[in-house]
């Protein structure tokens, strides 16, 4: 191998050996995190969701530096990747069970645009908070 690359051996096991920057070492972590939460969307959320929710948990980082990690972790999300698509049930029951499962996971976690990167359920709860506070 080190003939094809035309580099000596000891150079390459010193490459090796060589410790990780520490920018290698963030984007190892920002992976970590970025497959979870792209996992926890059900392989639905691309770059733009996931940057929202890592800002939700403290991570700042550019939509560019999501987008390279996901390509290199092979994480891609189409568009529209639901539940319909991407299934074939052998029952009726099992279809309704699995439309139930993605009702509760689209109103409790998957984020919204239109209600300002909230869940249903979040900016429901948010918006009952600030009734309740208007009327005191």
């Amino acid at each position: 191998m080190c003939t094809v690359i035309d580099v000596s051996r000891s150079a390459f096991y010193e490459w090796l050996k060589k410790p990780l920057t520490k920018t290698e070492q963030e984007d190892r972590e920002l992976a970590e995190k970025i497959k979870q939460l792209f996992f926890d969307s059900r392989c639905t959320y691309g770059h733009r969701r996931i940057k929202k929710k890592l800002r939700k948990k403290g991570t700042k980082c550019s939509n560019d530096r999501i987008r390279r990690l996901m390509k290199q972790v092979h994480l891609v999300a189409t568009i529209k990747k639901e539940l319909i698509r991407r299934k074939r049930f052998k029952t009726r029951s099992w279809a309704r069970l699995a439309v139930i499962d993605h009702i509760l996971w689209y109103n409790s976690e998957r984020i919204h645009s239109y209600l300002d990167d909230m869940s249903p359920m979040e900016f429901e709860q948010q918006y009952y908070n600030n009734m309740r506070l208007t009327a005191a």
